[in-house]
Parts: structure tokens; C-alpha cells; sequence
């Protein structure tokens, strides 16, 4: 169900968390509750299943500030954060990963920076505290912390994680583009989040929230995206993290790595040149150790070779117009097809330029925002 422009502007609560679930019904009644234990009514809660879970039921009548549903078959994960985005109604919606939790105590004070951000501001990205090792899991570079981030920072700088959890979006924004298309379902598409932030900062901000507030839990080792293949919680593999192979396997990566290089193609003329090239590289880099890593943490068949994967994911990219054509796409088969030795020989001296280029555009966005301070 698609929100009209009234639905925009009629809301009472300044954030709703948006929790998409399936198959680990205790850890998403865990999510929910955490939410809620703080009353302060600017928050509202969305979880939707994607399917029918019997000892979620209670949650239909559980809380004023909640609204359970799901779906009567499993549409996949894109189509449930699909639904949650298009069906939110709060100034601010926040998503959050059923193994996540919500710290009761900070959410007053976040609420309060909510309230306290201007219309400008399209995207929020908080920073993620582990319990369980008790520190963060992320963590936004301080010197950065207090500016107001473009479109061209953001990339460049990598600030906004893959990680679901703790991604805040303006909701009236939100409306303004075309979700459907942008959750297009196709193997490559698995950061679908991350071009959504992309294309509200068009037209906008990112702001940094560096406190306490949302909490990684303990991973869940079955359902999910991650292990949605396993059927039992414990993998059977030692030494390895039995990851999903249509996510986290070397043609996957690579069509992961072919969208993403396309998508990002598309906003070249929303871009100065200088950034746009250091996210360019940043996306190469980071899906090559991806593909690199990837029959380590999952189950493949030894006997297939990462080039060949490697060789039909690029076929399969062209054929779905996942290609953009640019040189680094260009490069992508060819990076990959040396020896395992050389190949992590080059991505160490690729890190290195990257590393630098970073540093350099930091120190960039830092003079830029003191002399619009002076």
C-alpha cells in the first residue's frame, strides 16, 4: 500500500522503527519489547512478518504505539523492508534487525536530536554499541561527528554501513522516490538500503548520531537473510561461517558489486568528481575481498573456481542491464583471475591509496565545515 501526500503530513509521532522479521519469532518479541519499554509517545513501532508466526500474534493488540501484520507467504526481505518503508507514518522512520535491540533509556535523547534536526536532514546514521563485546560495533569517525554530510561526503567517506540497524530516513522524502523500483528484486540488489539513503541525499543531509542507543544482539546463526538456507542453528563446517551462498557467495558478491557499480553510475551528475571517483574505488575494493573471502565463510563447491563465478555473474549482469560499462566494471574480471597470492597483493596495495584518498577528502569536509562556520 502505497502512502498518499496527506499520509505524509498527518503524523503524530516523530519516529517509527521499522523491524522486518521471520523464522526467529523469540528475538523479534525480544526487538519489539525493547522499543517499547521507554512510553514516551513520539515513538511508534511497525514489525511485519513474512509469514505467519503464532507466538507473534499476541503483538496484534499488544501496544497503542504498535502495528504487527505479515505476510501469508514468504515475499523475501526486500519486499517486507519494502512494505514497512511504504506503509510508515511518523516524521522519521528507523529500521532495526530482529536480532537488534533499542537501549530504553537513550530513547528520549534521541528523540530529542530527532526533533532538533531541520528539514534538511534526509538520513540518520547511528553508531552501533555491542554488548556482548562491549563496544562498539560501529562507530562513525568523531572527527566528522558534528558536520552536516552531502552526498559527496557520505560516499567518499563510507559513513553509512551496510548493517540494516540504525538507518533513520525522512519519511516525507521517502514518498518522494520510487521504492518499488529502487527494491527491485534481482541478485544483485542487496543493499537496497543503502541506495535509497543515496538518493534522499540528493537533495539533502546526513547527520551522525554517535551515542548510545542502538544495541547489536547475539547472532542468530538460522533464518534471516544470512542463514535462511540452514535448518538448523549450528553449522556443520568447522571453520567456516556457513553463510548463505546466494548472498555471501562469489556470484553473488560479484552481481552485488555489478548493481551496486551501476547504480552509482547513475548519480554521476549529483556527484563532484573527486568523490565520485574515491566511491568508485571504494566499491571495487571492498566487493573484490568480498569475492575474494567468499568460499571461505561459505559452503561451495570446492571444485568450482571463483573466476568462473566470477565470468557468469558478468554475463548474467549484461543480460539483466546490471552493467554499467565503466572501466572499474570493466576491470572487475580481470582483478580477479590471478593467482589467490597476487590478487591479495594488490588489494593491500589498493587499501593503502584508498586509505590515503579518504584521509585527504576528511580533512576536506572538516576545513569545508569550519569556514562555513566562520
Amino acid at each position: 500500500m502505497e502512502r498518499t501526500g496527506v499520509d505524509i503530513f498527518v503524523t503524530m509521532k516523530t519516529l517509527e522503527i521499522l523491524i522486518p522479521t521471520f523464522g526467529r519469532p523469540e528475538s523479534a518479541a525480544q526487538a519489539i519489547e525493547s522499543c517499547l519499554a521507554n512510553p514516551d509517545a513520539r515513538l511508534s513501532v511497525r514489525c511485519n512478518s513474512n509469514g505467519y508466526e503464532p507466538s507473534l500474534e499476541k503483538f496484534k493488540d499488544y501496544d497503542t504505539r504498535l502495528t504487527y501484520s505479515c505476510f501469508s507467504s514468504n515475499k523475501g526481505v526486500r519486499a517486507n523492508i519494502l512494505y514497512l518503508l511504504q506503509t510508515t507514518v511518523a516524521r522519521f522512520c528507523m529500521l532495526l534487525s530482529d536480532e537488534d535491540r533499542i537501549e530504553p533509556s537513550a530513547v528520549t535523547k534521541f528523540l530529542d536530536f530527532l526533533d532538533s534536526c531541520p528539514e534538511s536532514i534526509k538520513v540518520v546514521t547511528c553508531s552501533i554499541f555491542d554488548r556482548h563485546n562491549d563496544c562498539f560495533y560501529f562507530l562513525p569517525n568523531r572527527r566528522i561527528a558534528h558536520t552536516d554530510l552531502d552526498l559527496n561526503a557520505t560516499l567518499a567517506l563510507s559513513i553509512i554501513p551496510s548493517y540494516i540497524s540504525g538507518l533513520v530516513f525522512s519519511v516525507a522524502d521517502l514518498a518522494r522516490l520510487n521504492l518499488s523500483e529502487l527494491f527491485t528484486p534481482s541478485l544483485g540488489n542487496a543493499y537496497a538500503h543503502l541506495d535509497v539513503s543515496k538518493h534522499l541525499l540528493i537533495n539533502g543531509f546526513l547527520r551522525i548520531y554517535m551515542h548510545y542507543f542502538v544495541l547489536k544482539g547475539k547472532a542468530i546463526h538460522k533464518g534471516g537473510d544470512g542463514y535462511s538456507h540452514r535448518t538448523s542453528p549450528q553449522s556443520r563446517v568447522l571453520g567456516n561461517f556457513d553463510l548463505n551462498p546466494l548472498v555471501y557467495g562469489p556470484k553473488a558478491r560479484t552481481r552485488q558489486f555489478y548493481y551496486s557499480d551501476n547504480r552509482l553510475s547513475s548519480l554521476r551528475r549529483s556527484m563532484g568528481i573527486v568523490s565520485y571517483f574515491i566511491a568508485k574505488l571504494n566499491l571495487f575494493h571492498s566487493f573484490a575481498q568480498a569475492v575474494l573471502s567468499s568460499k571461505t565463510i561459505t559452503i561451495v563447491d570446492q571444485s568450482v573456481s571463483i573466476s568462473s563465478e566470477v565470468k557468469l555473474a558478468l554475463s548474467e549482469a549484461k543480460q539483466f542491464n546490471e552493467y554499467s560499462g565503466s572501466a572499474l566494471a570493466y576491470l572487475f574480471y580481470p582483478f580477479v583471475k590471478p593467482p589467490t597470492l597476487v590478487k591479495r597483493i594488490l588489494l593491500k596495495s589498493f587499501n593503502k591509496i584508498l586509505s590515503l584518498l579518504q584521509n585527504i577528502m576528511t580533512l576536506v569536509v572538516i576545513a569545508r565545515f569550519w569556514n562555513c562556520k566562520k
